[in-house]
């Protein structure tokens, strides 16, 4: 799920091309590095979690903020946590969003 007030309002305050960039950033970021942690599960660290869920909440995922301070919560007890249900979370808010605002997901028809 996407808050969809708090991105109107980032848009607002970077302006319209500045926000394109910023989201396409956002997308590529998180991609790259939910990628790297789905592949290498062990050297997840609270801090990586904690990063992706101020950025995700910085745009609004909110689900996938949720799911980020899950995993973060589960490394601080010593529990690799399982990625799967961050990873789905993501893929959705994206589907999402290139759903309501398709010119701002690279690649979206």
């Amino acid at each position: 799920m996407i808050n969809w007030d708090r991105l109107n309002e980032l848009q607002t305050d970077i302006g319209e091309d500045g926000f394109a960039e910023v989201v396409e950033l956002f997308i590529e970021e998180m991609s790259e590095m939910l990628g790297t942690l789905a592949r290498l599960p062990h050297t997840a660290t609270a801090d990586d979690f904690h990063f992706l869920r101020g950025s995700a909440l910085n745009l609004g995922f909110v689900d996938v903020a949720q799911s980020c301070l899950e995993k973060e919560e589960a490394i601080k007890t010593g529990t690799l946590p399982d990625l799967s249900d961050l990873l789905e979370e993501f893929e959705t808010s994206v589907g999402e969003l290139q759903q309501m605002r398709p010119q701002l997901v690279k690649g979206a028809a």
